[in-house]
This record gives C-alpha cells, structure tokens and sequence, in this order.
C-alpha cells in the first residue's frame, strides 16, 4: 500500500481511529483477554458516565467490530457517539449496530440481553431497572425509547397501595420498530412484530406473529404482515 493509498485508507476510516483507545479500553475493562484482544467491540466518541457491571458476548462466532456502539447512521442526527451508563449487565447474543446520539443506561440491578442482529439505527434510548430481552432480527428505527421504569411511584389514595415501578420487557425475534416508538414496562412483543411511528406499548400484546400495531396505546390493525430490510 502505497503513502496515498494509505492517507486514503486511514481517511475513509478515520470514525474508527478518533475512538480507538477508548475501546480498547472498554474490551479489556469488560471482556475476557483473548477476546479483548480481538477489539469485538468497537465505540465512537463514546462518554463514559459509569462502567460498573458487566458486559458478556454469548456468540456462536465472534469478531472484530461484531458490535459498534455510537457510528454515524443517520446524518440528520448529531453525530454525538453514544452514551453509556453501565451499573448492571449486558449480554450480546451476537452482531449488534447501535447508531449516533444514543444513550444507554443500566441500573445495578438491571439486565439487558440484545439477540443476534440488533440494530438501533439512531437517537436511541435504552433506560433499564429490571429486564429487558430482545430477540434476534430486531430492528428499530430513529429516536426510539426502551424503558422499563416509570421513575415515580403511583400510590391509591384510599388504601396507600403502590404500583410497582419496574416490569419485564421482552421482544421476541425480526421486530421492526419504526420512528418515534415507546416501549415502557411489562410490554411484550411476539416475533415478527411490526410498531408503526410514534406508538406507545405498555404492556403484553396478546396478538399473533406477523401482525402490525398501532396508536396510543398501540392495538392490533393488520395480521399475516412482514417486514425486510431493502
């Protein structure tokens, strides 16, 4: 490789160079040395608000780069990275894409598992206190919120009764998430499930695979739909 074949390769690459001490560091602070070794996950302008926890790769094949966390996907985002707040665990089933102007937070007492081929196009947020599961094939697409905390309590006035704050959410696998979607606690989605923009889900959607939902709340409007990548 030539001098300006060089300066060309480190230029179309220069997303990855701007960040690359940061992830190292945050390989060999979470993954086993071999692994760590092999630079799996890769982050660009990564802020680093806490890196307690855990982070675990559970993949039949791994390799360099088969997670990026904070990557330009969308130009009409900021280009801001990723943020991460890390108290409890994250596992990765295998090759995961989350884009620009993200931010993930994990209490100590939270868990988050993403399925093999998760990806968050951009303006992602991710809050979680209890659990959250998404199966494999999960798309979900600009400025989506995942959260499984209501962060104030709901009290009965008569009885002084509280809600529970907290609840399980849990994808199943090839979801699609469009725009704007909300997730919010005890919501589960059955596999190949498509939410259409700006919908809210709060709790277990009892529909059938291969359905699409809708509104605020979101209910079922169609069945025996599917969705692909172009």
């Amino acid at each position: 490789m030539n001098a300006l074949n060089k300066i060309k390769y480190a230029w179309e690459h220069r997303d990855v160079l701007r960040s690359i001490l940061k992830s190292l560091y945050f390989n060999f602070h979470y993954l086993p040395f071999k692994q760590a070794c092999r630079l799996l996950i890769m982050l660009y302008k990564p802020k680093f608000l806490s890196l307690k926890g855990s982070v675990k790769i559970d993949a039949e094949k791994i390799f360099p780069g088969m997670i990026t966390l904070g990557f330009r996907a969308v130009n009409v985002y900021p280009n801001s990275g990723i943020s991460l707040d890390i108290g409890g665990k994250i596992t990765f089933k295998g090759k995961c894409s989350i884009g620009n102007n993200s931010f993930i937070s994990i209490s100590k007492s939270g868990e988050v598992i993403f399925g093999h081929y998760f990806m968050a196009t951009t303006s992602f947020k991710l809050v979680c206190y209890e659990v959250i599961v998404f199966g494999s094939n999960c798309l979900l697409g600009w400025e989506c919120l995942v959260s499984d905390n209501d962060f104030h309590q709901i009290i009965y006035r008569n009885s002084g009764d509280a809600l529970s704050k907290t609840g399980k959410i849990v994808l199943g696998e090839h979801c699609w998430l469009a725009n704007n979607c909300t997730l919010m606690k005890n919501t589960t989605l059955p596999s190949h499930t498509i939410v259409a923009s700006h919908s809210l889900v709060n709790k277990p959607m009892v529909i059938p695979e291969y359905s699409l939902i809708a509104g605020i709340p979101a209910k079922m409007k169609k069945t025996e739909v599917d969705w692909r990548m172009k």
